[in-house]
């Protein structure tokens, strides 16, 4: 019963790809759609964010670079540093994969010139050019925060993190090329019209630019979003019926 039903119950196309790959007859498999849809619409850990919580003008524009890695971190406040030529009230909501480099990136931003403030030590976006997430658990729902957000672990080769997380606030989203742990769906919302993949560090640079000026484009590109993730709800449904229909038939 347990090979029969790992052929039968998987997630994704991918998942359906590689199954018949290693030898699964193609009749067998299923895809039942990717749970990452149904968590997408589920409420953030801690509830609903606001910007006041962040002490973030409602009508300041902001970006936000979310699970950055290493280099990314230090791209995002140079790209953060271009921006404000031509955009000079704009925040980064900067949020570090590792936590524990906030004391490091926040004198990188100050050695630049930029005005810091850290969530850990109580810091908010009133008067800083960088705000500093280096914090638990609190990303996916700020994200809500941002008129555009870059997903790091993406320019480098570390498999990418969850681009719905910002997509479900219909925010576009940016990443990189490397998302293999994220890749159809990736993928879907690139197709979508949801998403942009991004080369390096200037190509990033140049679509935020074009974003954060673009009112109407960052609504379109959100929208297609959200209309992807309602198109993509009922895997948690189909899951359960399969088990259903598998255990009454062991029984």
């Amino acid at each position: 019963m347990f090979n029969s039903f790992a052929a039968l119950c998987m997630q994704t196309r991918e998942d359906v790809r590689r199954m018949v790959h290693i030898g699964v007859v193609p009749e067998a498999v299923k895809a039942l759609g990717n749970l990452k849809y149904e968590a997408a619409g589920l409420e953030p850990v801690g509830g609903e964010i606001e910007r006041a919580d962040f002490g973030i003008p409602e009508q300041r524009l902001v970006w936000a670079a979310g699970s950055t890695h290493g280099v990314e971190d230090e791209m995002a406040l140079r790209i953060h540093k271009r921006l404000l030529a031509d955009f000079p009230e704009l925040l980064l909501l900067l949020a570090p994969r590792q936590v524990s480099r906030g004391e490091a990136l926040a004198g990188m931003a100050e050695a630049q010139g930029l005005a810091v403030a850290q969530r850990s030590l109580g810091g908010g976006g009133l008067s800083a050019s960088v705000l500093l997430l280096d914090t638990i658990g609190e990303l996916s729902g700020a994200y809500r925060l941002c008129e555009v957000a870059f997903v790091g672990g993406s320019l480098i080769p570390e498999g990418g993190h969850n681009p719905l997380e910002p997509a479900a606030f219909a925010r576009p989203v940016l990443f990189g090329p490397h998302m293999d742990d994220f890749i159809e769906v990736s993928h879907d919302l690139v197709r979508a019209g949801g998403a942009l993949e991004v080369a390096d560090e200037d190509d990033l640079y140049l679509r935020l630019k074009a974003l954060l000026g673009d009112a109407s484009l960052r609504r379109q590109m959100g929208e297609k979003s959200v209309a992807l993730l309602a198109r993509q709800q009922g895997a948690t449904g189909r899951h359960v019926e399969l088990i259903r229909k598998l255990l009454m038939g062991a029984s």
